[in-house]
């Protein structure tokens, strides 16, 4: 399955990108922050 190392990747990096956004609208979720 090559595909699933590739997901990951992706998936991590849509996940740090997220993180950056969170930061920003930290305010408006809290405790949502980590799901």
């Amino acid at each position: 399955m090559p595909d699933l190392n590739g997901s990951t990747t992706t998936l991590h990096w849509i996940d740090l990108a997220t993180n950056k956004t969170i930061q920003l609208t930290r305010p408006f979720w809290g405790i949502h922050d980590h799901q």
